[in-house]
């Protein structure tokens, strides 16, 4: 699933070089695979989940909820990797996959009692995210 997102494990303490060299003791094969990918400037079709608090629950939402998700993309320089400067990243097409279900009769019932005594409560499990920036160097191995 994740090579369907561009992910291919870089060589470890090789992560940041991005130079393509025949000489097997300095090379990052992550980078080196997905260089081969698309290099010429290929078409490439990636697929992948949205990693937001939202996309990760195991609950459902009811029916009649508004979801609005704002997608904003990040500059060229920050989604690839490269020794130069001189490259364009061009987004032709874009889609969302949302998965519906159908609840039984039943359990709608019960939803619609539940909301005629009040608002429904619905919990979200937050993922938190911390990010450090090394420079090169600092971390020792």
């Amino acid at each position: 699933m994740l090579t369907a997102g561009l992910f291919y494990k870089d060589t470890a303490s090789k992560h940041d070089l991005v130079e393509l060299t025949n000489v097997a003791d300095n090379v990052n094969s992550g980078y080196q695979t997905r260089y081969n990918i698309c290099k010429d400037s290929k078409l490439m079709d990636l697929i992948g989940p949205l990693h937001f608090d939202l996309g990760n629950q195991s609950k459902f939402f009811i029916n009649s909820v508004n979801l609005r998700i704002k997608l904003e993309r990040n500059k060229d320089s920050f989604t690839m990797m490269s020794a130069t400067d001189d490259f364009k990243m061009v987004i032709q097409h874009a889609s969302l996959f949302v998965r519906k279900v159908k609840v039984a009769p039943s359990i709608m019932i019960g939803y619609e009692t539940a909301l005629g005594n009040g608002a429904i409560k619905m919990p979200i499990r937050r993922t938190e995210v911390k990010s450090f920036a090394f420079s090169s160097g600092e971390c020792n191995p």
